[in-house]
């Protein structure tokens, strides 16, 4: 059975498997080498988390049309706490 509604967690291009760990590791080797200086400010471990949560609570939310319950179900959190970030998020 083919999967066409939906994005799998993995995606292939020129038959080359790109895992989560292989693209977070090549954003933050291009956050390395693109800012002039890191001054180490303590903010990394929190920006890349708030990141990387406001996207995948969007793409679940695409995924789902748009129902709070099936995205909250999906994420694994209630859907108080995916309102919150939606509204933390203004998605």
């Amino acid at each position: 059975m083919t999967r066409t509604s939906s994005a799998p967690l993995t995606q292939r291009k020129k038959n080359k498997k790109v895992t989560l760990e292989k693209a977070i590791k090549q954003l933050v080797g291009q956050y390395f080498t693109t800012i002039e200086q890191h001054q180490g400010n303590g903010v990394l471990h929190q920006e890349l988390i708030r990141r990387v949560e406001r996207e995948l609570i969007h793409q679940v939310m695409k995924h789902t049309e748009h129902n709070q319950s099936q995205t909250a179900k999906i994420l694994g959190i209630s859907r108080t706490t995916l309102r919150k970030k939606l509204d933390d998020y203004q998605l």
